[in-house]
């Protein structure tokens, strides 16, 4: 999981609050905890921008594990103090789940593993997939 210090960095290096407070839709389409929603609030919340319902309205996480998405609402609601929007999360396996939705921006570390690390029911179902975009 990546370290809410450099996903701070990282969105602040990125520029994409700024793009994000002007308008954007930001989607991490591999989620985890939601590390880069929290970093992309707290670091608008630092720079004294108002989070305001319109801007969470364009901010979407998508995560193939659904305790992990429960975490993050339970997260963001002690941090923030308000309920994240539940519309904006989905649970779905990126690749083989693609939700097909657009947005303006991509903010994320996707997990990264070896093919044949994966257990090897899940292996079979993203072979396709990994022999498709060279990974194997």
């Amino acid at each position: 999981m990546t370290p809410l210090r450099w996903a701070k960095w990282l969105v602040r290096e990125s520029g994409f609050v700024s793009k994000w407070a002007r308008g954007a839709t930001i989607c991490d389409p591999t989620a985890g905890r939601g590390v880069f929603a929290h970093a992309l609030v707290g670091v608008a919340s630092e720079d004294g921008m108002d989070v305001d319902d319109e801007m969470l309205s364009r901010l979407f996480l998508i995560e193939r594990e659904p305790a992990f998405l429960r975490e993050f609402h339970e997260s963001f609601q002690f941090k923030c103090e308000r309920a994240f929007p539940k519309q904006n999360t989905v649970c779905a396996d990126i690749v083989l789940e693609n939700p097909r939705r657009k947005f303006d921006l991509l903010v994320g570390n996707p997990p990264w593993a070896n093919f044949n690390d994966l257990p090897s029911v899940y292996r079979e179902s993203l072979k396709s997939a990994f022999i498709a975009n060279g990974l194997v």
